[in-house]
């Protein structure tokens, strides 16, 4: 039977070179159809500007606010209880625009690969 249940280990986040703390909530080689991760970017940090070829995201925000940019350009303030989609291969950035840390977690179908994130210049 396969494992079930997945628990949050905080012992394994880390800084990406995106510019925000990642931890990896769910991302098994047995389960490729997708993944999960909780973000966290602290008041006035921007990520870099990035895609994910053939992975479509989800960010739904748990706390703070911010920006969010698809194609370089503002789709507006996302806060609490919001959800944006990023359809594969989309150049997407997002900024905190608060006081407090932006928390998100970061669903990906497929499973997120570091080989499917592209820096974009």
């Amino acid at each position: 039977m396969k494992k079930a249940v997945f628990k949050e280990d905080s012992a394994k986040t880390y800084f990406s070179g995106e510019g925000c703390f990642i931890n990896e909530l769910f991302n098994e080689v047995n389960y490729s159809g997708g993944s999960i991760a909780k973000a966290t970017v602290k008041p006035g940090m921007i990520t870099e500007n990035h895609l994910l070829s053939d992975t479509d995201e989800w960010y739904y925000i748990l706390e703070g606010m911010g920006e969010m940019y698809l194609y370089g350009q503002s789709i507006g303030e996302v806060q609490r209880g919001e959800t944006v989609h990023i359809s594969k291969n989309t150049p997407q950035f997002i900024k905190n625009t608060g006081t407090e840390d932006l928390v998100f977690l970061c669903f990906c179908t497929p499973a997120f690969k570091m080989e499917v994130y592209k820096k974009v210049e």
